[in-house]
C-alpha cells in the first residue's frame, strides 16, 4: 500500500463526507442535490484511481479503469446540470431554467457515452500493469469529446451568469468558478491530455487537484454562506473523529480495552451531539441577525 494510494483514499473520504453533509443540509434543495452528486462523482473517481494503483490482474484493471472513465462522465453531467440551476436567484427565472434540450442531452448522451466506454476493446484495448499504461482505442476520443464539451458548456453557463450577477452571488460564483476551472484543467491534463499522448505516470494526481474545488468552494461558503460551511465542516470533523474512534473500539484486543474505548466513543457521541446542535443554533441566530440588518438598511434607504 503506497503513499499515492493512501492519499487518494483520503480524498475519496473527504469528498464523500462533503457530499453527504451538503445533501443532508437541505435534501430538498436542487442546488444541494446536484452539487452533492458532483462531489460524490469526484469521490468515486478518486476511489477508482486508487484501486487502479493496487490491482494486479488484467481483468480487474480493465474494469476499474472503465469505472474511472464513467465516474468522470458523471462528474461532467452532474456539474452541467448544477451550472444550469445555480445560483438560486437565476433558477427561478424562466430564462435561466434548464430547457428541454438540456435534459435530452443529459438523458441520452450520458448513458450512451458510458455504454461506449464499456464496449470491450473499443475504449480500452488492454492495460500494461507494470508500469501502468492503458492501450486505448477510438472510444477514448468520444469520451474526451463528451467530457470536454460538457464541462465547457457548464463553464459557459457559469461565466454568462457571473457577468450579470451582483453582490454576494457574484462573489460566490467567482470562487466556485475558480475552484472548478483549476480542478478541471489540472485533472484533465493529468488524466486525459497526458494519457492521449501515452503518458500515464501522473494519472493518480488528477483527483488530488480537486483540492482547488474543495478549497475555493469552502472559501465561498465560509465568507458568503453558500452551503453553511461552518456547520458542514463541524459535522465532517465530528464524523471523521467518530469513525476513527469507532475503528479504535472495533480493533480492541481485550475486554478491558473494548470497555474503556467504548466509553470514550460514547462520551464523544454525546458531546458531539450538543456541539452540532449549538453550531446549528448559532448559524440560525446569525442568519436572523443578517436578515434584520438587511431589513433595517432597506428601511433607511426608503426614508
Amino acid at each position: 500500500m503506497n503513499f499515492n494510494f493512501i492519499l487518494l483514499l483520503i480524498f475519496t473520504l473527504l469528498n464523500f463526507l462533503i457530499a453527504f453533509f451538503i445533501y443532508f443540509k437541505n435534501p430538498k434543495d436542487k442546488i444541494n442535490i446536484w452539487f452533492s452528486l458532483t462531489t460524490l462523482s469526484v469521490a468515486f473517481w478518486a476511489f477508482t484511481n486508487a484501486i487502479c494503483l493496487e490491482v494486479e490482474t488484467l481483468p480487474a484493471a480493465i474494469v476499474w479503469s472503465q469505472l474511472s472513465y464513467i465516474s468522470a462522465i458523471f462528474i461532467a453531467s452532474t456539474f452541467l446540470y448544477f451550472s444550469l440551476i445555480f445560483p438560486a436567484s437565476f433558477s427561478i427565472l424562466k430564462k435561466y431554467q434548464p430547457k428541454k434540450y438540456h435534459k435530452i442531452y443529459l438523458i441520452f448522451a450520458t448513458p450512451l457515452t458510458s455504454i461506449i466506454t464499456l464496449i470491450p476493446g473499443f475504449t480500452i484495448k488492454t492495460i500494461i500493469l507494470h508500469p501502468w499504461k492503458i492501450i486505448t482505442g477510438p472510444g477514448l476520443y468520444i469520451f474526451a469529446f463528451y467530457f470536454l464539451g460538457t464541462m465547457g458548456w457548464a463553464f459557459y453557463n457559469l461565466i454568462r451568469k457571473y457577468f450579470i450577477s451582483k453582490g454576494i452571488e457574484r462573489l460566490q460564483m467567482k470562487y466556485l468558478f475558480l475552484g472548478a476551472i483549476l480542478s478541471s484543467l489540472f485533472g484533465s491534463f493529468c488524466n486525459l491530455i497526458l494519457p492521449l499522448l501515452g503518458e500515464y505516470r501522473f494519472v493518480w494526481l488528477g483527483p488530488i487537484f480537486t483540492i482547488f474545488l474543495i478549497g475555493c468552494t469552502a472559501l465561498a461558503i465560509t465568507r458568503y454562506h453558500l452551503f453553511e460551511i461552518r456547520v458542514i465542516l463541524t459535522e465532517i470533523l465530528v464524523g471523521m473523529m467518530g469513525i476513527l474512534l469507532l475503528i479504535n473500539v472495533l480493533i480492541s484486543t481485550t475486554v478491558f480495552d473494548f470497555f474503556w474505548k467504548g466509553m470514550i466513543f460514547l462520551l464523544f457521541c454525546i458531546f458531539s451531539y450538543y456541539l452540532i446542535k449549538a453550531t446549528h443554533k448559532e448559524s440560525k441566530r446569525r442568519e436572523e441577525a443578517e436578515r434584520l440588518a438587511i431589513q433595517e438598511k432597506a428601511l433607511r434607504l426608503k426614508s
